[in-house]
């Protein structure tokens, strides 16, 4: 999207004190976002965001991610949110990642590691995701690592392929240099042959 010449903005609502998350997605971005709108909310540790709240007791205001939100919405032609923990992952105790996402009105991309186990988990937050009335634009399986794999990780990109008919699901090669810029523009070529990934609705 970036390359076609959409400005995108990334956030993540909420994440790890100290990580480099937000000067990951700037710089994958170009364009240097106000860290208080890409990331409103940072947290020590890794527990699931209520959870991390509850201990730095700060509860989270669903309202200060909704007004970064919208703020970045007029800043930006498209924007790519990473969620903390998964769509079920609790915010507060009446509020979800689904739940918010559905309520910012977004599509998803559901990115998980390729290994046993994987079918069973892009299912269901597939049907998490039809359930919230939020459409699933790709899944994207990353190889772990450079061995073949079992059975699992050999079959797993065609079954979901076959299950999730209309879904492009994409398998991303095992690298030890995520951050290098070659690799990143390998990936988002791969990427923009499937435009319902790669433009803006």
């Amino acid at each position: 999207m970036r390359d076609a010449g959409a400005r995108v903005a990334p956030m993540k609502p909420i994440g790890k004190s100290g990580a480099d998350d937000i000067k990951r997605l700037q710089a994958a971005c170009r364009i240097p976002y106000p860290a208080q709108l890409v990331q409103p909310y940072a947290f020590e540790g890794t527990a699931a965001p209520l959870v991390a709240a509850r201990r730095a007791h700060t509860p989270i205001d669903t309202g200060i991610l909704d007004r970064a939100f919208a703020e970045l919405c007029t800043l930006s032609d498209a924007i790519v949110i990473e969620d903390s923990g998964g769509l079920l992952a609790p915010i507060t105790e009446t509020e979800n990642f689904a739940t918010l996402f559905a309520r910012w009105g977004l599509d998803i991309v559901i990115v998980a590691p390729n290994r046993g186990g994987t079918v069973n988990q892009v299912l269901t937050t597939f049907q998490i995701a039809q359930a919230q009335g939020l459409r699933t634009r790709a899944v994207i399986l990353t190889t772990l690592t450079r061995e073949r794999g079992g059975t699992a990780e050999r079959t797993n990109v065609a079954l979901l392929k076959e299950l999730l008919l209309t879904v492009p699901v994409i398998s991303v090669p095992f690298t030890t240099t995520p951050d290098d810029p070659r690799t990143t523009a390998a990936l988002a070529n791969e990427l923009s042959a499937h435009p319902t990934i790669a433009r803006p609705a």
